[in-house]
């Protein structure tokens, strides 16, 4: 190949008149084709000022050489270790070291001037010797001289933080670069906040400018920046080599060495991906083993050492192969078959990435069991052999308690193929494909679902026991591993002092629910049954009462009572009356306890002689009763009745409502009773720690009937007023929103989300539900036309639909008055209240301006009444199940006032 060659300096010390061997990229230092004083003469210098700044985000071997501009044959000689880079070109050999590293990078460039040799200098040539030698395959012509600097910004992501949220902050701060000014003595404009960010940046510079001290953060790394356009002095003086021109010497003298071939673009290609290949493997692998956890596991962390080791031996010997068969293959001497050679023995090697990939990843698996079972013990400490011999020889420790890591030294098929291969005759070379024969791998520990199984229950009763026992001085849990392939998996491993008693010890484990057979005032007998698994010595009882929410935030304290044996039955003695306790108990085989059962509930007997007397219920409201009773005629255990505890329930109802008094007294009234069902109310007495009496004899309320005059009724009446955010713009509220009045005029109401916005609706404010009630309304004006009813809040708002107008929906229920006749409306089905007998003689444009409405939630009822004075006509009744609050509301076109009732 005889045409002129441009190439990257990479940090080489490279001037015209150089001879250069491109066989194997390397320079000739002190020979030359002309003397000093001839090259100086045929110099031509030409100024060429430029500069360029670039941020890149990716830590590639690719992106890396279009950074500094270098050619594929080029960088082929650095994959192979051909050259050594200097200055700026150092960057190439700056790798990421973890795949939690964030990285982005800075490159700045200044070129000043280029320098070349005149065509009349190539022609005398004064040491021809030098191309018999063959030593060098071209000379340098022309020198670009500048200068390059890589700025590398880099922030570990902890498990906690996103990766390409950090690398994002790096790319955004590292871009203000150019644009930050230094305040005086030397301070950084920057917020607050990016100032925290930048102060958790790490800097490394590669660069062909002297510096004084290399910037190590990124305020430093500004001040860095600032200063590179004036270190190459005032004439460019300082300026170092950053692209060189070959010329083939084969041009000047027909003797001379050639470069015969390149080598491929693809092939280079190739070896770059492998080695970036396994740039990546070596990241992953030293996450792996930076995990802290291995730190104890060591047995794990051993064998990922082993085979970054291997791994690295492999990488050695490929590269050293590379820049073996580079310049013979260059130079002629050999095809470039022979680095598809070395390719392919990478193909068929078990170092290939499917092969490494499957190992790391079932390593990544172990490590992440290890890591759950850990964190499930985390108040366990974890330790390693030697640290448990420590323990087990201190003398103040009589019981050591292992959960025992038993699985992890087990043989390893493939580290010992990867071996193999590093000892086999086609490895020394990788002239040849490598065949191996790999030993049958086992299914791994960590995913057998029988062993997972054992681990799991051995897991939770050495947790319940580690739980239980851990007050107890001289005994010690720990976590260890050691390999003991009698018990795959994880066992449980019992020390006494010093010596071991069970490697597969069964845990005490966790009885069942203690069985209550007995219940007095002042004690409980309980049946207490043995654990499943370990041989139970003697039961430790706990027992606590239980307080109200209302007392207190804090539990109480368990107390505790010891059995002697194992006994079937044990009396908790001691109890307050009519108290409420939670009890539970555990196994206990030689100190070491079991976790304790479930804990039951259980209420001690009230003492009949505290019961109040039987109450007295007198109404006093349609919803409302005044319960009085006497004071118990006695209290045992020297107690003193603090309050009382009135409970009702009506024949409907499947538990009991209560209310308690303020204080002692004996009277309470009680709100919110509905009488349309049989009522029954009873009475306690509470004492301390919310303890109750025995409950006082019942009394029974009868039902109240469905009203029939209007007295009757307005003892229901109830209060209600319009709700102006309901209202549509062209009905105006009055009387202190009790009146509503059809309007032409829109009014001017604010926008609403409740507002109805084509039908002439409002709503009341009040909903009702759980009671009964009764309100009046009266109609004037314009024929008297409006829409008397009920509705769910859901009803629509919107639109002029079906969904929105009040009774043609399944959430609504009206009356519809229109002068002097009536139809009922629900789910848009109309029922037509014919003319009434005694209305029929009179001739009236309204037979009834006052309307009554009656709404009896409970039952399902609602009613429409004409009213004349004392006299309530039914009108008509909707029987049906409500679900939800009712609001009254009104569809008017005319005026609607709400009465003011007095009940």
């Amino acid at each position: 190949m005889d045409s002129p060659i441009e190439m990257a300096a990479l940090g080489r010390a490279l001037f015209p008149g150089m001879l250069y061997d491109c066989r194997n990229d390397s320079f000739i230092p002190g020979v030359t084709l002309w003397d000093s004083k001839a090259l100086k003469n045929g110099l031509s210098i030409h100024e060429k000022p430029s500069s360029d700044f670039k941020i890149s985000t990716s830590n590639s071997l690719k992106e890396k050489s279009n950074l500094l501009d270098v050619s594929a044959s080029l960088k082929a000689s650095f994959l192979g270790g051909l050259i050594e880079v200097g200055g700026s070109a150092k960057y190439l050999k700056n790798d990421v070291s973890s795949t939690r590293q964030c990285r982005v990078t800075m490159k700045y460039s200044k070129t000043v001037r280029y320098e070349q040799l005149t065509m009349s200098q190539l022609g005398k040539i004064t040491y021809p010797q030098v191309f018999e030698q063959k030593t060098a395959t071209h000379v340098i012509t022309g020198v670009l001289y500048g200068a390059q600097a890589f700025l590398v910004f880099d922030q570990s992501a902890s498990k906690d933080e996103s990766k390409q949220d950090i690398e994002g902050t790096l790319n955004v701060m590292v871009k203000k670069i150019p644009s930050l000014s230094i305040e005086g003595e030397g301070a950084l404009k920057l917020t607050d906040e990016e100032k925290k960010t930048a102060d958790k940046f790490d800097c490394t510079f590669h660069g062909d400018f002297e510096i004084k001290q290399n910037p190590t953060t990124f305020l430093e790394a500004i001040n860095v920046y600032k200063t590179l356009p004036e270190l190459l002095g005032e004439k460019g003086e300082k300026a170092v080599p950053v692209r060189v021109w070959l010329y083939p010497l084969i041009k000047l003298d027909s003797k001379a060495a050639q470069l015969v071939r390149e080598i491929s673009v693809g092939l280079v290609s190739h070896v770059e991906a492998v080695l970036e290949l396994l740039r990546k493997v070596n990241m992953r692998v030293n996450d792996l083993i930076g995990d802290s956890l291995l730190d104890r596991f060591v047995d794990l962390k051993d064998k990922l050492v082993e085979f970054q080791d291997k791994f690295q031996q492999y990488k050695a010997v490929f590269e050293k192969a590379v820049s073996r068969v580079l310049p013979a293959i260059r130079g002629g001497g050999e095809e470039e078959q022979a680095l598809f050679d070395i390719l392919q023995h990478y193909n068929t090697s078990p170092f290939t990435q499917s092969k490494m990939d499957k190992w790391l990843d079932e390593k990544k698996g172990e490590i992440k069991v290890l890591r759950r079972y850990a964190d499930g013990l985390k108040d366990v400490p974890i330790m390693t052999t030697w640290e448990l011999h420590g323990v087990l020889f201190d003398p103040e420790i009589e019981t050591v308690v292992c959960f025992t890591f038993t699985s992890l030294q087990y043989e390893e098929p493939y580290l010992s193929t990867l071996t193999q291969c590093l000892e086999s005759e086609e490895f020394k070379k990788l002239e040849k494909n490598y065949s191996f024969s790999p030993k049958e791998e086992s299914q791994p520990w960590f995913t057998s679902p029988e062993l997972s199984r054992t681990m799991r229950r051995n897991l939770e009763l050495f947790r319940g026991i580690s739980e239980a026992s851990k007050n107890q001085t001289k005994t010690k849990f720990i976590v260890v591993s050691i390999s003991d392939p009698s018990c795959p998996g994880a066992s449980i491993r019992l020390y006494r002092r010093g010596k071991i008693v069970d490697p597969q010890f069964r845990c005490i484990s966790k009885p069942q629910s203690p069985e209550v057979t007995d219940i007095q005032t002042n004690s409980v007998t309980l049946k207490l049954l043995p654990s499943q698994a370990g041989k139970s010595e003697w039961y430790r009882v706990e027992h606590r009462a239980v307080k109200r929410a209302a007392e207190t935030d804090t539990e109480q304290e368990w107390t505790v009572t010891d059995t002697p044996d194992t006994q079937e039955t044990w009396t908790l003695t001691g109890l307050q009356v009519a108290t409420l306790y939670q009890v539970r108990y555990r196994a206990v085989e030689a100190f070491l306890m079991s976790k304790a059962s479930e804990a039951i509930e259980i209420q001690t007997k009230p003492s009949p002689r505290s019961a109040p007397g039987k109450p007295s219920v007198e109404r006093v409201g349609h919803s409302s009763v005044r319960v009085s009773w006497k004071k118990p005629a006695a209290v045992e255990g020297g107690l003193s009745v603090l309050q009382y505890r009135v409970e009702y329930k009506n024949s409907k109802q499947a538990l009991w409502s209560s209310q308690l008094t303020e204080g002692n007294e004996t009277v309470c009234t009680v709100e919110g009773m509905e009488f349309t069902e049989p009522c029954r109310v009873r009475v306690y007495s509470v004492f301390a720690e919310g303890t109750l009496s025995a409950a006082s004899e019942e009394t029974a309320v009868k039902e109240v009937p469905e009203p029939r005059t209007r007295d009757e009724f307005l003892y229901y009446s109830c209060r209600l007023t319009l709700d102006p955010n309901t209202a549509h713009r062209k009905l105006c509220l009055s009387e202190r929103n009790r009146k509503v009045t059809f309007s032409r005029t829109p009014q001017p109401y604010p926008d609403h989300t409740e507002r109805f916005q084509q039908i002439l609706n409002v709503l009341c404010r009040e909903g009702l539900s759980g009671t009964r009630c009764y309100w009046e309304i009266e109609r004037s004006g314009r024929e008297w036309g409006a829409d008397i009813g009920v509705t769910y809040k859901g009803i629509s708002r919107k639109g002029g639909g079906n969904l929105c107008i009040l009774g043609n929906n399944d959430k609504s229920w009206i009356l519809h008055c229109s002068g002097s006749s009536y139809s009922a409306r629900h789910n848009n089905k109309v029922t037509a209240i014919p003319a009434l007998p005694s209305l029929r003689t009179e001739i009236t444009a309204c037979p009834f301006p006052r309307i009554g409405v009656y709404l009896d939630f409970t039952v399902g009822s609602l009613s429409f009444y004409g009213v004349s004075g004392d006299t309530m006509t039914l009108l008509h009744r909707f029987q049906t199940t409500f679900t939800e609050k009712l609001y009254p509301g009104f569809w008017v076109h005319s005026n609607v006032t709400i009465c003011e009732l007095q009940g």
